[in-house]
């Protein structure tokens, strides 16, 4: 089962959960309602039955019937005036305990059940008038229920319990396929609108490269390079999209620097230099528009910042760099410094690792250089002197997992809401 399956599944039993629960409280709120008229009806019953008497009850207990444990009579302070006991009741007092201690005295029948020993017991408190007289009294009893009807009533509540459960049930089944369905179209166009942006970037930034230094292959090594020292750092903190994402287009406002002073083979005058400078702020604001790229807004805009606070772009300091800026600014001068370019002649690895030890600290964060370190010479060895062919393989392999790990994500977070 994959995860859309298990979404979806869970989904559909959250709301199976939460409609059954709404319908079975609906029922018992039915159940309550008919055993309250059930109750009302057999007291109005028993109560027509010895009405005749009144106030007037007969101590003797002649009106007491077999369903009933006893019945006891009230003055209007409610003051105990008679109570009639019947000996041969099923259940004796004694096995429990009325639930109105005290009478209400608010001139309002009560009436309460309660079970005892599996049988259904009523008490009931009626108030007593006579006419031209608002209130005489209370008259109180416990009687047992109709056994047969509260029978009838529970397999009733439960029966609909049952069909409730089952035809919510068997709705969300239904549902299943069709939202399976649904969402998977949903989840094909996300991904093609995230591959065909994630082509687009990669485009773009190689484009960009190949003004700089006649070749794409620097956007493709830096990718790469930088996704490998990500994961061996093993830090939940790194955003990998926004690392792949800016690894492609670090460089995008490069594309409004002239090629006279982009290209010049000798040094910049500071004049210059200060040109070079504004593509980080012309790269911010080509990627400001679009939301699907402002992750690599970070990298852009920080990948030339020095631990030390020396750098360019904001002069930020230690680990006020972004992350991804600062795992970024490694692997960009490695291959800076490893790569030839029409200004420069390309160093060996080890001569670029040893240039680099003299920064840490200082340009690198000292932490993620050392993790470098112990990768730089496997990485360049493999992905150094690979064609561009090799690079762009490669590169899309890996930019696949994290494309297929980030719409994953995305569907696990509309899931929850």
């Amino acid at each position: 089962m994959d995860h859309l399956q298990r979404s979806i599944l869970k989904r559909l039993f959250l709301a199976w959960l939460l409609l059954s629960l709404a319908a079975l409280a609906g029922a018992t709120l039915y159940s309550a309602w008919q055993l309250n008229q059930l109750v009302k009806r057999a007291v109005h019953a028993e109560f027509q039955r010895i009405s005749p008497v009144g106030a007037d009850l007969d101590a003797t207990g002649l009106f007491i019937q077999v369903h009933f444990s006893r019945l006891r009579l009230y003055d209007r302070r409610g003051h105990l005036l008679r109570e009639s006991l019947n000996p041969s009741f099923p259940i004796q007092p004694g096995h429990w305990e009325p639930k109105l201690q005290e009478l209400p005295r608010d001139g309002h029948p009560h009436i309460h059940t309660f079970e005892v020993q599996r049988r259904s017991l009523v008490q009931w408190l009626l108030p007593l008038h006579r006419q031209g007289d608002p209130e005489v009294g209370y008259l109180e009893g416990v009687m047992l229920l109709d056994q047969g009807a509260m029978q009838v009533l529970k397999t009733s509540v439960r029966a609909s319990t049952i069909s409730i459960l089952l035809s919510v049930a068997a709705t969300a089944l239904l549902l299943y396929p069709l939202m399976l369905s649904l969402n998977r179209r949903v989840y094909r166009f996300a991904d093609e609108v995230l591959k065909g942006n994630i082509e687009i970037a990669s485009v773009l930034g190689a484009a960009i490269a190949q003004r700089d230094s006649d070749t794409g292959h620097h956007n493709y090594r830096v990718t790469l390079y930088a996704i490998r020292l990500a994961e061996a750092l093993h830090s939940e903190q790194v955003d990998m999209r926004a690392l792949i994402m800016g690894a492609f287009l670090h460089d995008v406002g490069k594309i409004g620097i002239r090629d006279a002073i982009l290209l010049k083979p000798g040094p910049l005058s500071p004049e210059e230099f200060e040109t070079i400078r504004t593509h980080v702020k012309r790269g911010i604001d080509i990627v400001h528009p679009s939301h699907w790229l402002i992750p690599a807004r970070d990298v852009i805009a920080h990948h030339h910042e020095k631990y030390d606070g020396s750098g360019y772009g904001h002069g930020l300091l230690g680990e006020a760099i972004p992350l991804v800026a600062r795992i970024f600014a490694i692997v960009d001068v490695f291959d800076a410094l490893t790569s030839h370019r029409p200004y420069k002649t390309a160093m060996s690895c080890q001569e670029a690792l040893e240039l680099m030890k003299l920064d840490s600290g200082k340009h690198f964060d000292p932490g993620i250089l050392d993790v470098f370190l112990t990768l730089a010479e496997g990485l360049q060895h493999e992905v150094g002197q690979a064609s561009e062919v090799e690079l762009i393989a490669k590169l899309l392999r890996v930019v696949e997992r994290y494309r297929l790990q980030t719409l994953k994500e995305e569907g696990s977070s509309r899931t929850r809401r």
